[in-house]
């Protein structure tokens, strides 16, 4: 990544606190519209669907983690090649396992026993969780780059 002119740190600990607050606002308000907008039992669909992506974000077995951690100590060594194994590796892993849980929900959607809320939960589930791994594959990315100024606008 191209090196680039660092913002004060008051600033960018304001815009990335501020862009937290604002996501906790948001989801807050959220909480409160939805049991409004949905029926009971949809509700409780909505609620399972929920579970998928937020167990789904795990499935990288802590290696976006690791990442974050290991690509600036080889960047202050000048070791871009290790760098580059580093991002490889974790994208390429962590890919094929979220595209396997993704094909079983396909797999799941196309199940005619279930409704068609369900089974287009499913499926939309699926492209959620692709969709999830990449933008927290880049934020944590970002994060080991240090470049939490464009965190905080992504969020």
């Amino acid at each position: 990544m191209k090196q680039e002119k660092h913002k004060p740190l008051p600033s960018v600990i304001v815009q990335y606190s501020s862009s937290r607050f604002f996501r906790l606002v948001f989801g807050a308000v959220t909480v409160f519209l939805r049991p409004k907008l949905l029926t009971p039992e949809q509700y409780g669909i909505w609620t399972l669907f929920e579970l998928i992506p937020r167990y789904a974000s795990y499935l990288h077995l802590g290696t976006r983690d690791t990442m974050r951690f290991f690509i600036p100590f080889y960047l202050s060594r000048n070791d871009y090649d290790k760098t580059a194994m580093i991002k490889g590796s974790v994208f390429t892993s962590s890919l094929l396992i979220n595209i396997l849980l993704s094909c079983l929900l396909v797999i799941l959607s196309l199940n005619k026993g279930f409704t068609i809320e369900v089974r287009a939960g499913f499926f939309v589930m699926s492209l959620i969780v692709i969709l999830l791994f990449f933008m927290e594959y880049y934020i944590a990315l970002l994060r080991a780059y240090e470049k939490f100024g464009l965190i905080a606008a992504s969020t």
